[in-house]
């Protein structure tokens, strides 16, 4: 075989990255850093407000802590399965109703259906 030139590249480069990047860049600039900041914060304040009214505790300080890892899952539930079925399924406000819904099912749900969807639809509008 022979030597690869200096300026070659030894696979193809992933030219569809570089496109969904310039298209999340556009995005960003027309909505805006402190907008898209605000938009995670409400989420974040609105999932916290939804599992405090379904009963499910903070793994962090509330108003502290990653969206992702905001709640601990109860015992006795496989949190693997609950995440795959929300992120399978559903959006943000879907998905408050997907937990409760699925505690429901499991027999495990501590309060009426859609306390948690009317918290997390209340901080929403809060905006």
């Amino acid at each position: 075989m022979g030597e690869a030139a200096d300026n070659s590249n030894l696979c193809t480069p992933a030219i569809n990255l570089y496109f969904a990047l310039g298209a999340f860049l556009e995005m960003m600039e027309k909505e805006g850093l402190e907008a898209i900041s605000a938009r995670h914060a409400r989420h974040r304040r609105a999932t916290s407000a939804a599992m405090q009214a379904i009963g499910l505790p903070h793994y962090a300080t509330v108003g502290h802590g990653r969206l992702e890892i905001i709640l601990v899952v109860p015992e006795g539930i496989d949190g693997e399965y609950l995440r795959k079925e929300v992120k399978n399924r559903f959006d943000i406000l879907t998905a408050v109703a997907a937990i409760e819904a699925t505690l429901q099912d499991l027999g495990l749900g501590t309060v009426g259906t859609g306390a948690g969807v009317a918290a997390a639809a209340k901080e929403l509008a809060a905006g």
